[in-house]
């Protein structure tokens, strides 16, 4: 099953906002309809109705409701400006095509004056797109002014009614997912390689911290920012140790640890009281008390046993509503959850950054202009629009490719099963504005997690649509693709010529960040500060999310044999975070750790490695060779074994690009 189709939902918010904008589409697309079938409103103004909702609630990205709110409204002054500006230059051709394409690399340039700006400038962009797809007179502009009224009335109606939101109940979502993945990956973990529940499991954990970033973690659990991140760290390291365990030495029929892997799952289990979970934690704590000291020992029992404990730690968290808290006073600690991860802002940098894509983006279009007309002269916008759109969270030459190849992918696939669909139906009203309806819905769920079943949907969307229009034959179809395709050979050719952006600096840079996070909390190992040990803990997974999105934005264009190696380091990377996490947990918890002092060498020693391995990926100078440890044979202690496989995933790791000290993206 594809990727996308599994992927976790974080706290249920991708389909809470395909619920909201398939909402508003439906009432927008019959707004559409009856203005078109009683006020006499052109008839291709029923494609506005029920596009307009669906790219005005991807476009609107503040993260507070209340400005999701104004923004939505404040979106009518640029569309009903776009449309009139359209209107009034369709009788000069070159003067509209001139405004196109200034339009777009405005809207490229808004992008980087925050979530508003960027709005309302792919407002801009879309409106006037609107105008020249409709290509209407003055005189039928109020009709289109309803049309767009409607549409953002139906969004921001939508939008009313999911605007309070429910802190206690997503943080119960999150937490409820975190134990449902789990209990899948106990029981998946001696069947078959589990890495990718491994990284929803990461990417539920990470949610939960993102919610401790927007909210007050005492005010809706009554524990404390620091309580709750351990707590969620160690009920996720714990099950990872297990899973490795289960994986590597999977247990036979009568083995003794059935009772304890018994005891997790009832803890993991939904509907499990909190008698029962108690009842399970203590039976739990009695077998540990009872089993071998010596984590060298340590067999799948006692691994169990520990997760059930901590993840029946995590389970009394029951988060409810709550009173608001006063704001910190001047001088006073600032709390975990209301700390900045945020980068540093270089205005100079951005503007720079943006005054580059604003030029390729301007290029592209313009080309892309002449091209799409010499395809066609009436469809040409289909390659502009192409072309502007490949751009959209793209910055680099790759990372450009690899979303021109999902668009051209999903355009032509979405084309077949779409024209299979509105065959079926014939002409069915009800049937075609239902399915536009369910491929905007799937559109908005699957298409954060792939770009190619955004494309795939919001072409069956169209076609549903063509078919509406009553326009529908294989001539437009071909056109689709054939246009398509020239806007993204138009905009990968401007990617790569015009102030071109290598993959490899911003691969490197992703790399570095990710290093460098890891410096940071092994030389917080030992300290006794807990919050900045945490603040370490959630850079050194950020950072690796920051690795992980950048290598799959590269997806296509890792095409010279070294797509495998970049996964295999990808793994790598992910074993390394999961041992370093597991010594900052033991830290945190105080159970078994290892002093300070005995620690010491071992953390330089393994510093050293990853200072070693960063050269080698990065293809610096490399430092000397670290000398790989030398084994006592005396029993080792938990902090110490995880630092030994952390040792052993960075050689690993320098090993195996040793060939390549120079990769290129």
């Amino acid at each position: 099953m594809p990727g996308w189709v599994t992927a976790p939902d974080p706290g249920r918010t991708r389909l809470t906002t395909a619920l909201t904008i398939a909402s508003a589409v439906l009432i927008s697309a019959l707004i559409s309809w009856l203005l078109v079938s009683r006020a006499h409103v052109d008839h291709g103004a029923l494609a506005v109705g029920a596009f307009l909702p669906l790219q005005a609630g991807l476009s609107v990205k503040d993260p507070r409701p209340r400005d999701r709110l104004i923004t939505t409204a404040l979106m009518a002054v640029p569309l009903f400006a776009a449309l009139t500006a359209a209107a009034a230059l369709t009788r000069w051709p070159l003067a509209e095509v001139v405004v196109f394409v200034a339009i777009g690399g405005l809207a490229t340039w808004l992008r980087s004056h925050g979530h508003r700006a960027s709005a309302l400038g792919s407002a801009l962009f879309f409106g006037y797109f609107y105008g020249l797809v409709l290509r209407p007179t003055m005189a039928e502009v109020p009709g289109l002014y309803l049309v767009v009224g409607g549409a953002v009335a139906a969004l921001l109606a939508t939008r009313l009614a999911t605007f309070r939101r429910r802190p206690e109940r997503r943080l119960r979502t999150l937490l409820e997912q975190v134990r449902a993945t789990c209990s899948t990956l106990v029981r998946l973990a001696t069947v078959r390689p589990i890495e990718r529940e491994l990284g929803q499991l990461d990417e539920l954990c990470r949610a939960v911290d993102e919610w401790q970033g927007d909210f007050s973690t005492e005010r809706y659990t009554g524990c404390t920012p620091t309580d709750l991140a351990e707590r969620v760290l160690a009920a996720r390291l714990d099950v990872e140790s297990l899973c490795t365990a289960l994986h590597d030495r999977p247990p036979g029929p009568d083995d003794p640890a059935a009772a304890s892997l018994a005891g997790l799952q009832t803890v993991l289990a939904p509907g499990t009281s909190p008698a029962q979970c108690a009842d399970a934690g203590d039976r739990a704590r009695t077998r540990l008390a009872a089993a071998d000291p010596d984590p060298a020992a340590w067999t799948i029992a006692s691994l169990a046993d520990r997760a059930a404990l901590s993840q029946a730690r995590l389970r009394t968290v029951r988060p409810s509503a709550g009173r608001p808290q006063p704001a910190p006073a001047d001088g006073a600690p600032v709390p975990l959850e209301t700390r900045t991860r945020a980068r540093p802002h270089w205005p100079r940098l951005r503007w720079d950054a943006s005054a580059r894509m604003t030029l390729q983006v301007m290029t592209a279009t313009a080309l892309a202009t002449g091209i799409g007309a010499a395809i066609s002269a009436h469809r040409w916008y289909w390659a502009v629009l192409t072309a502007f759109l490949v751009f959209v969270g793209s910055t680099t030459r790759g990372a450009i490719l690899t979303r021109a190849s999902y668009r051209v992918a999903g355009t032509a696939t979405g084309v077949v099963v779409g024209s299979a669909i509105a065959l079926l139906l014939d002409g069915d009203v009800p049937g075609l504005i239902a399915t536009a309806v369910v491929g905007v819905f799937c559109m908005l769920y699957f298409g954060p997690v792939k770009y190619s079943a955004q494309t795939f949907f919001i072409t069956v969307v169209l076609v549903a649509l063509y078919g509406l229009l009553g326009v529908l034959n294989r001539h437009v179809l071909e056109l689709r693709v054939v246009e398509t395709v020239a806007g993204a050979v138009t905009g990968v050719v401007c990617a790569y010529v015009v102030f071109s952006t290598n993959s490899r600096s911003t691969l490197s840079s992703d790399v570095d960040e990710y290093f460098a996070a890891l410096d940071a909390l092994l030389a917080r190992i030992g300290d006794d500060d807990d919050d900045a040990l945490l603040q370490s803990v959630h850079h050194l997974d950020s950072a690796a999310a920051g690795v992980h999105g950048t290598l799959t934005s590269l997806t296509v264009s890792l095409i010279d044999g070294r797509r495998s190696r970049y996964r295999e380091l990808s793994r790598l990377m992910d074993d390394a975070t999961r041992h370093a996490e597991r010594v900052a947990d033991h830290r945190l918890t105080g159970a078994d750790a290892t002093d300070p002092s005995t620690l010491a060498p071992i953390l330089d020693r393994v510093r050293a490695q990853a200072a070693v391995t960063h050269a080698v990926l990065c293809g610096g100078p490399t430092p000397a060779p670290v000398p790989p440890p030398q084994s006592s044979g005396v029993a080792r202690s938990r902090d110490e074994l995880a630092l030994a496989a952390l040792d052993t995933a960075l050689r690993h790791a320098a090993r195996r690009w040793a060939p390549d000290t120079s990769p290129t993206v």
